[in-house]
């Protein structure tokens, strides 16, 4: 336990990694905000629906009672027309306040749904910009390495070069001896002691 967390506080130390939790505390703020949204709005809706299922604004009460003796027709009419008004009413001002309520979801949706994506745009950005910098750094790396084992080869050939030059000169050298001491022995006839040992052979 106490390796894990000797781990986490090693890791948010670096720059990369406190990049990485402000990244996650955004993720989870948004998150955090989007259920708190939505809890606000479900309790909204079942506050809307506990108002149509009340009795109060029951459909039942729409239907006309019996006309009691001595009512007469108009007045039975305007009985029932107030009735009426007053049961729609409530039920326009709830659909008011449903359409209301949408409408206020729906901006508030569309606003966190362009941070989210105004966020994924800027780091995709930035982690491109990032990428392209370490590919320039790896180019320019390897250039070095290969101008440096581009001037390494050059100075082993030229090494190569001037060893093998200094040979064939000893070679010609070498050579030379021998073509003067065979002229040397067809002239006297005499074939020197030290012919078959030759010191610098």
């Amino acid at each position: 336990m106490e390796n894990g967390l000797n781990q986490r506080r090693v890791s948010f130390s670096s720059p990369q990694s406190h990049k990485e939790t402000r990244d996650d505390e955004f993720v989870t703020a948004v998150a955090a905000a989007t259920f708190s949204i939505y809890s606000l709005e479900e309790a909204g809706i079942l506050d809307l629906k506990k108002i149509r299922d009340s009795p109060k604004f029951s459909k039942n009460q729409s239907i006309a009672r019996q006309p009691s003796y001595g009512e007469t027709s108009k007045e039975r009419a305007f009985r029932e027309e107030s009735r009426t008004r007053e049961g729609a009413l409530p039920l326009r001002s709830s659909s008011a306040w449903e359409k209301a309520k949408l409408q206020r979801i729906q901006k508030r949706y569309e606003k966190m749904k362009l941070q989210i994506l105004s966020w994924e745009g800027e780091k995709r950005i930035q982690a491109k910009i990032q990428m392209e910098r370490k590919k320039n750094e790896m180019d320019h790396q390897r250039e070095n390495v290969i101008e440096h084992y581009k001037r390494k080869i050059a100075r082993l050939d030229m090494i190569g070069q001037r060893a093998i030059k200094e040979l064939e000169d000893q070679r010609r050298k070498q050579e030379l001896k021998v073509k003067e001491k065979a002229n040397k022995i067809k002239k006297t006839g005499r074939v020197p002691v030290t012919c078959f040992c030759f010191k610098s052979l």
